[in-house]
């Protein structure tokens, strides 16, 4: 059994504890049958993303907090967004209608990367 999903299950168990849920308030809550969160907890099933987020949404916590080392598309995506505003935020919009050259721009996106 990969430590991944035992690991997944685990927190959830922990997370559903600490809420003081039985597996069936969360089975209920998150609308999944209680043998899906029980294989879930026992580390014998691994989550879809969608179970995963309606077992978030029950527990009340970011799927993220439950699945560690995500490789989940939102999580790498809102991973980025601090150095996407940040570059958003240094890009100079020319106040002229000239166009600049390319190697300058090269330059521009080199300091940016780097």
């Amino acid at each position: 059994m990969p430590t991944t999903m035992r690991g997944v299950g685990q927190r959830i168990a922990t997370i559903r504890r600490a809420r003081q849920m039985t597996q069936a308030d969360l089975a209920r809550a998150a609308y999944v049958s209680l043998a899906t969160i029980k294989g879930i907890e026992r580390g014998a099933r691994s989550p879809s993303n969608d179970t995963l987020d309606s077992i978030a949404a029950a527990l009340a916590v970011d799927p993220s907090h439950i699945i560690v080392g995500s490789t989940r598309t939102d999580s790498r995506v809102h991973a980025a967004l601090p150095a996407i505003s940040a570059a958003i935020a240094a890009y100079d919009i020319p106040t002229d209608d000239t166009a600049r050259p390319l190697d300058e721009l090269r330059q521009d996106v080199g300091r940016l990367v780097h």
